[in-house]
């Protein structure tokens, strides 16, 4: 690829990531709802750019580019060292996932995106994950019971019912109850309410991560199509036994 081309590259991997940072801070504090459509969306693209890059671009400017596209975080976190520790820390560990990436390129037979960035996007899916979870970790307020369970997904949660039920009245009590019973554990809702956002991006980012693979399938496709990149072949040495 020629420079302009990488620099293109390495734009819209920032430009999506950092807006997809700057989305979801919009939403902070947090709630069980995750991220809206758009957000989805535009990290679907991300993800899919940042595969792309982890294939055709150096470790170190991959890492730099995760360490570019965390930098909104800087805007939405009033601990501006828990904000660096997101970007440096997302940046650093992203180099697992990029060079068990390269090292696949390196040993595979026949050039297969979606086989190679499944060896290290799940990876880089739980750094972000984990990032996310940091991101969102309570810093100002404490954090209730209301915010682990908000009233709106206990709604869809009730929506599965095979009958109707008084919304209101039923949530209100079982907050009441959570909060007789476990009052004493309030102090570790943080952690739990951290580990809760874990979760529930981790699991989402399966069928997400799944969707930015395709998209950097079909972005290599475009690419190889319009001869910016070329599929090679080299020979391959290898030990053979041979009478003198």
């Amino acid at each position: 690829m020629k420079l302009w081309q990488k620099l293109m590259l390495s734009a819209l991997v920032v430009a999506s990531g950092g807006y997809f940072w700057f989305l979801l801070g919009g939403a902070y504090p947090p709630t069980l709802e995750l991220i809206s459509s758009l957000s989805a969306v535009v990290l679907v693209f991300f993800l899919g750019m940042l595969g792309l890059a982890f294939i055709l671009l150096e470790k170190n400017i991959s890492a730099l580019l995760v360490l570019l596209s965390a930098s909104p975080t800087l805007l939405f976190l009033g601990d501006k060292y828990l904000a660096l520790g997101i970007m440096l820390g997302s940046a650093t560990l992203s180099f697992v996932p990029a060079h068990r990436i390269k090292k696949e390129i390196k040993s595979r037979m026949i050039f297969s995106v979606g086989e190679m960035l499944h060896k290290g996007m799940p990876v880089f899916l739980t750094i972000m994950a984990l990032s996310l979870a940091a991101f969102f970790y309570p810093q100002l307020e404490a954090i209730t019971f209301q915010d682990v369970i908000p009233e709106s997904f206990f709604e869809k949660v009730l929506a599965f019912l095979p009958f109707e039920v008084p919304e209101d009245a039923l949530y209100q009590t079982s907050i009441d109850l959570l909060q007789e019973r476990f009052r004493s554990y309030e102090r570790y809702l943080p952690v739990v309410f951290v580990f809760v956002v874990f979760a529930a991006f981790r699991t989402l980012f399966i069928l997400l991560g799944w969707i930015g693979i395709a998209i950097s399938w079909l972005a290599f496709k475009i690419l190889l199509y319009a001869s910016v990149v070329k599929i090679s072949t080299r020979p391959m040495p290898q030990e053979y036994i041979e009478f003198k």
